[in-house]
């Protein structure tokens, strides 16, 4: 099947969607258009980039459009608000977790080929860590293997994940530097806590460092809006997993 790509600048996005929808208006041929981290289009300096795209879409019956996004909530405003461009046009579809021991089954495999030791309690305390998220678990079995001597011991787990954060500690300096005294304060709480159903509650507010509530709100608000933090069915938590490591041990 042929294949072909394209990238939607900000700086051009009108004219390069339209040359792109003009390139599969031409060929007449039944084709699946995978969008990557679509949410980022809400973001273009262009006012109306949702609408056009839309409105584009709407003149190729023939090709299936797959909109992938990595912030949910971002994702979810504009495909359920019904003020938005996109509103009730898909069939939308979370990807869950691959479950531990699929997981586990799967790296395996890896280890023993290259007759590595595999120890699946230790890849279940890498699964467990990050909550199972494929990027994080993906990037701390990458480093182990690397390092040549299997997975045996919580200690290579450490050593990983440690390497992985020492590489960002940079860009984790610089964005803690650009957020708000408050902002500072929630993030931090928020790591120190892991998980926290109601950062709203007194209890939470006082122990963050706010004096007051209405201020608590306002950093969570920030946060939110610029997704450091997201909501899991637990609660909040740190959106980068690795920053939120690096704020527990800076």
């Amino acid at each position: 099947m042929p294949k072909f790509s394209f990238d939607v600048l900000p700086s051009n996005a009108e004219a390069t969607i339209k040359e792109a929808f003009e390139y599969l208006k031409a060929k007449d041929r039944r084709a699946v258009i995978a969008i990557d981290e679509f949410q980022q289009i809400a973001e273009y300096p262009e006012k109306g980039v949702e609408a056009l795209l839309r409105g584009q879409i709407q003149l190729l019956p023939g090709v299936r459009f797959v909109f992938a996004g990595s912030h949910k909530h971002m994702m979810e405003e504009m495909f359920v608000s019904p003020n938005r461009p996109f509103y009730q046009s898909t069939q939308i579809l979370s990807l869950h977790t691959i479950p531990c021991d699929s997981y586990a089954a799967f790296a395996r495999r890896f280890f023993d080929r290259a007759g590595l030791p595999f120890d699946s309690a230790v890849f279940e305390e890498v699964y467990r860590r990050f909550d199972g998220i494929t990027w994080y678990v993906q990037a701390v079995m990458n480093r182990i293997w690397g390092a040549g001597d299997g997975l045996s011991n919580v200690a290579q787990v450490d050593a990983a994940v440690k390497s992985l954060v020492e590489d960002q500690s940079d860009v984790y300096h610089d964005l803690m530097r650009s957020q708000s005294e408050g902002s500072r304060k929630m993030l931090r709480a928020i790591a120190r806590a892991g998980v926290v159903r109601q950062p709203s509650a007194g209890k939470f507010v006082a122990s963050a460092g706010f004096k007051a509530a209405s201020s608590a709100a306002f950093a969570m608000k920030d946060l939110r809006s610029r997704d450091l933090v997201y909501e899991t069915d637990s609660g909040w938590v740190v959106y980068d997993r690795l920053f939120g490591v690096w704020l527990r041990e800076n």
